[in-house]
């Protein structure tokens, strides 16, 4: 109907419109040559009104060479961009726009039509002004003429649509859809019963029972699918976004994690992120940048690489081993450290190479006796052997009498003695593994993935190994294992026998089984000294006189 009204008006504004004249002639071309050169005059006459506000702004038009941004001279169409934002002319204060001067380029064409038609050699803004105003009557014309959508369409195809009967036709067509969108409705909310029936338990077993997410047999609407690396299948694998973000809010779900960017096969794919829980296995052959293949629940084929990683409890004994794993990885390093004579090395090539040897530190002065430099690292490295050889062998006698004294004890007692050795350590361990492994949530982790999980769910052992699964291989798959042929097998046997003996050595010295006794050395007669007996005690005289008695 709107649409209607704008015809009817148009076309009674069109019945008695007649275009006005320009200085009695056809204003069309006058009209069209001052909208080709109107910006440009308008602009040039701005900047003269700047120079003439304050000179001053006259070496705003003035180009420093090497103030010039980059242009390609070889690019035509950044020429071309350049010249039509440059002005119309060079400004001035006096105002005026000489039309057969110095005229950019870009708009000396335009600018001599200006001339011809409007007979004019200079243009001042009064002069411009002018001939707007008289072209002003025109200007309302067409913009009256082509004014509104219906006014676009002509008088003619106007005429021939409030003719015809298409608005008609389209009364029915509308009377028919009001009338058929009860119908509509009821097929919408048909369907939309139909769907409800067919996936609501689908629905439930994903998003209110988590039914489906503790399914080994399928993956869950929250899984984006399964991630096959390092022998394993991991399936606790979510989309994310952001990497930073989703690990931010997963720190606190205390778990093993990996972030991977993966790119499907399918063309023109762009890289998307996901993120992995790791509930089984071991992080020895996992790193930042391993290589991965994902499969999502559609089927389609990703491959990704590992681009973040954080560690957290896997699996109970690898949380228990963990720390003793810590303090192995830390002696190892720490030998690493004392064995590592690159340093030396370096120097000694450094030296070889430039033909100088290094030039050793300059000696203490000795004139009251005191010892150099080099005598006291030499008694410093004597005292620090001296230490070492000593603790070496107070732990040795130490272990030898620990030994010798376990070895003293009955077969129970030695093994009581072991388990609580054992225990001392091990206990400790089992109590913060499980602690740790207590602390695992999947509520944190789905939800820094975006999900929202109403009540938590903790990753406890029984769940770990329906995410993360050993590879899968078809039934009648034989493995073989190939073994490179062994060479010079007396060696192994040669370091066999030598470890054995070196064992039985030790047991031996232990035991005294070299310890000889001292020999007795003879002594000659003469030599032999008499001790004399020590006197009696004296006697009372009546008792002797009695002893004397027959």
């Amino acid at each position: 109907d709107q649409f209607l009204n704008d015809a009817r008006s148009f076309l009674d504004w069109a019945s008695t419109a007649e275009p006005p004249l320009f200085r009695g002639k056809d204003p069309a071309p006058y009209h069209a040559a001052v909208q080709e050169v109107g910006a440009k005059v308008e602009e040039y006459f701005r900047f003269c009104e700047l120079i003439r506000l304050d000179p001053a702004n006259a070496a705003r038009f003035k180009l420093d060479p090497a103030a010039l941004p980059a242009l390609d001279i070889h690019d035509p169409a950044a020429v071309d961009e350049t010249l039509r934002s440059a002005p119309l002319a060079v400004p001035d204060a006096e105002c005026k726009l000489a039309l057969d001067g110095q005229i950019n380029p870009a708009y000396r064409g335009a600018v001599k039509n200006f001339a011809a038609l409007f007979g004019v050699e200079t243009l001042t803004p009064e002069s411009y002004q002018e001939v707007k105003n008289e072209l002003a009557p025109y200007a309302e014309y067409l913009r009256k003429a082509q004014g509104g959508l219906a006014g676009q369409l002509g008088r003619e195809r106007l005429e021939a649509i409030l003719a015809g009967q298409e608005a008609d036709a389209l009364r029915r067509r509308f009377a028919e859809d009001s009338a058929l969108g009860g119908v509509l409705a009821s097929l919408r909310m048909l369907e939309r019963l139909l769907l409800y029936k067919q996936y609501l338990m689908e629905f439930t077993n994903n998003f209110v029972s988590f039914a489906a997410l503790f399914n080994p047999d399928k993956n869950s609407m929250l899984q984006a699918g399964r991630l096959v690396m390092d022998g394993r299948s991991y399936h606790l694998a979510i989309w994310i976004n952001n990497v930073a973000e989703h690990r931010k809010i997963a720190l606190s779900s205390h778990m093993c994690m990996i972030y991977l960017e993966v790119t499907s096969s399918l063309p023109g794919a762009k890289p998307r992120y996901l993120a992995v829980a790791v509930t089984g296995g071991a992080l020895t052959r996992i790193y930042i940048g391993k290589p991965a293949f994902f499969i999502d629940n559609n089927q389609v084929t990703y491959h990704g690489r590992i681009i973040d990683l954080v560690e957290g409890p896997i699996s109970f004994w690898q949380t228990v081993l963990a720390p003793f794993r810590r303090i192995s990885n830390a002696m190892t390093d720490k030998l690493q450290k004392l064995t590592d004579f690159s340093s030396t090395e370096k120097q000694l090539t450094d030296a070889v190479n430039t033909g100088k040897a290094p030039t050793p530190p300059p000696p203490a002065n000795n004139s009251k006796g005191v010892l150099g430099n080099g005598s006291m690292l030499l008694l410093a490295g004597g005292l620090s052997v001296a230490a070492l050889g000593a603790a070496a062998s107070f732990i040795l006698k130490s272990v030898s009498g620990a030994i010798a004294t376990l070895s003293e004890l009955p077969g129970w007692k030695l093994l009581l003695w072991l388990l609580g050795l054992v225990a001392v350590f091990l206990i400790p361990a089992v109590i913060f593994a499980f602690l740790k492994m207590r602390k695992r949530s999947l509520t944190v982790f789905l939800e820094a993935g975006g999900w929202a999980v109403n009540l938590p769910m903790r990753l406890n052992f029984h769940v770990s190994g329906i995410f993360t699964r050993p590879g899968i291989y078809p039934d009648g798959s034989r493995f073989v294992i190939v073994r490179p042929p062994r060479r010079n097998r007396w060696l192994w046997w040669v370091m066999l026998i030598v470890v054995v003996a070196a064992a039985i050595l030790l047991w031996g010295l232990n035991h005294g089984w070299f310890d000889r006794a001292p020999e007795p050395v003879p002594c000659p007669p003469a030599a032999v000294r008499t001790v004399p007996a020590e006197p009696a005690p004296a006697e009372s005289a009546p008792a002797a006189n009695a002893a004397a008695q027959p």
